[in-house]
């Protein structure tokens, strides 16, 4: 048998050269289809490839985790005389284009090319069906109202960069839009369940609000739900200990929020059981993303590339490729379990189990001991930060809402601000609830401490 390289036909000596071949297998589906033989030198003649247990899973696995969309080949081992080889065979893609190592490339002749940027955007028009998020809407587009008022939302409706040919991009559409129908799909369901299963449930909602409202409802009723355990350790200010972060739980909704995938007909769910909250995102983790390395990874790989920078734009998202790092540091920070991730069902999960202490864990019982009386020392003033600073100039005299706080300062992230200011402050001793015995109360007004405004 005489072979040769060809349009369709790649030889790779060994396994070493496996990002060379899945380089190759990129270019044959942006064309023809074809096949690496990985055994063969580049004369034709068999390298007496030795395959281990486990060698063509694991290149499977390099394959799968570095070309976008996915390439699922066909593998098949081949014998050559008295030697082994092995047959890498993908067909043409449907999906133009492919890449590869966030690359794309195409065949020429015997040679494996990169595709330029022009290159990829011509294949794209040619092939490409277009992201969900960058499709045109059809119809009337009005702000919701409850988004008229927040800081940036202007800007963001005039930014040609979400709109076409005078229309609205889908991004832009079920983000802000007063009415979202069209898109089922697009909202967040959230559970209260009885126990550790979803037999029985103690309330359920359904946000189909606008993305970003949705987003800020589905975290009041995990507020509203999540446990809660004050702890008095003698300082002048309470301790408050959540089941779980706040900050990670909205990180992970964001999450998915913006990285689901929209073509499946779920919703992202909120699931709040005894023992641990759960957030499910329709859709499987995004080409080039493994579970074992989400909290290492830095490069992000959006699914909806332009849903993220309109959450960026708007403050919703801080950086790209962090979200996951963030997630665990607030689980470590808060003595928490760390968060564990799966897919199950068709969709990417995010667990956390619940802090020990909020579970129910009986405290330990100190010894009684005499009272001793502490030698009196001056107060501690802790430092006031910037944001606690912008705070106290804004606030006044006055006791002002949330809502009025974040208006005044031109903020537009309930939950930043929430760690950033409002938390701080009140951490801090310098801003007092005027409901403290109903820290949740929707009538809730902050002031600083002391006053009677």
């Amino acid at each position: 048998m005489i072979w040769a390289e060809s349009e369709t036909l790649e030889f790779k000596a060994s396994f070493s050269e496996w990002k060379e071949a899945v380089q190759t297998l990129c270019a044959f589906a942006n064309a023809k289809g074809g096949m690496v033989a990985v055994g063969i030198d580049d004369a034709g003649q068999p390298t007496g490839l030795e395959i281990g247990k486990g060698s063509i899973e694991d290149l499977l696995n390099k394959i799968r985790l570095n070309t976008d969309p996915v390439l699922y080949p066909s593998v098949a081992t081949r014998t050559f005389g008295l030697e082994t080889y092995l047959e890498i065979q993908v067909p043409e893609s449907e999906a133009k284009p492919v890449f590869a190592f966030d690359r794309a490339f195409v065949r020429v002749g015997k040679t494996t090319q990169k595709l330029s940027a022009s290159a990829v955007r011509q294949m794209v028009l040619r092939h490409g069906p277009g992201h969900f998020d960058e499709a045109l809407v059809e119809g009337s587009f009005a702000v919701s109202h409850l988004l008229a008022q927040r800081p940036g939302i202007k800007a963001l409706v005039e930014d040609p960069t979400f709109w076409r040919e005078g229309q609205p991009t889908t991004a832009l559409h079920l983000s802000v839009n007063e009415s979202v129908a069209g898109y089922p799909q697009a909202g967040i369901q959230a559970g209260l369940f009885k126990g550790e299963t979803t037999a029985v449930f103690l309330d359920m909602k359904q946000f189909e609000a606008p993305l970003l409202v949705a987003l800020d409802d589905a975290m009041d009723f995990v507020q509203k739900h999540l446990t809660m355990e004050v702890v008095l350790d003698g300082s002048p200010r309470r301790k408050e200990i959540w089941a779980v972060p706040l900050a990670a739980v909205r990180e992970a909704l964001i999450n998915a929020v913006v990285h689901r995938d929209y073509a499946d007909p779920g919703q992202v769910q909120v699931r709040i059981f005894a023992d641990r909250l759960e957030i499910w995102s329709p859709g499987l983790l995004a080409s080039g993303v493994a579970l074992e390395n989400l909290e290492t990874m830095v490069r992000s790989v959006p699914r909806n590339r332009l849903l993220a920078s309109l959450f960026r734009q708007v403050g919703v998202i801080e950086s790209f490729g962090t979200g996951f790092q963030r997630m665990a540091q607030a689980c470590v920070e808060a003595g928490n379990p760390a968060p564990q991730y799966l897919e199950a069902a068709g969709a990417f999960v995010v667990r956390f189990p619940f802090h020990a202490q909020v579970q129910g864990t009986p405290p330990v019982t100190p010894p009684v001991t005499p009272p001793v009386t502490p030698p009196v020392t001056p107060p501690v003033t802790p430092p006031v930060t910037p944001p606690v600073e912008a705070l106290l100039a804004v606030m006044g005299n006055e006791a002002l809402s949330r809502e009025e706080l974040m208006l005044r300062m031109g903020l537009a992230d309930k939950w930043h601000f929430l760690k950033a200011y409002l938390e701080a402050a009140l951490d801090s001793g310098l801003i007092e609830r005027t409901i403290p015995e109903k820290p949740n109360s929707r009538l809730q007004k902050y002031r600083k401490s002391g006053g009677r405004a």
